[in-house]
């Protein structure tokens, strides 16, 4: 019994030690699904100084570029309701900079 005890407790500890291991690689490649979406939720309060209420906005798509250096992995796009173009934007160290010239409503 002791011994079957063991190995149990070593068989969890490498399924978890393998578990975290997968999880840090696909957050490096796919990035932090919390953080996609507070980049999403920056955005919207960005759209709203601007004058962009939810109604107006169509579609927002928060992505995440692993290639891109430290401070500026978080980024995306959306579609205004006026419009109907497609803007991006990213997020350098919290602040949005704009890709595309967003228009004043």
């Amino acid at each position: 019994m002791k011994r079957t005890s063991k190995y149990l407790i070593l068989l969890l500890l490498i399924i978890f030690s393998v578990r975290g291991f997968i999880l840090s690689i696909e957050y490096e490649f796919h990035g932090n699904p919390k953080k996609i979406k507070e980049s999403e939720e920056i955005m919207i309060s960005h759209l709203d100084s601007k004058g962009y209420g939810r109604g107006d906005i169509l579609a927002i798509k928060g992505i995440y570029n692993f290639t891109a250096p430290g401070g500026r992995k978080y980024g995306g796009s959306f579609v205004l309701k006026d419009t109907l173009e497609y803007y991006e934007y990213e997020l350098h160290n919290g602040k949005v900079f704009e890709l595309d010239d967003i228009p004043e409503k």
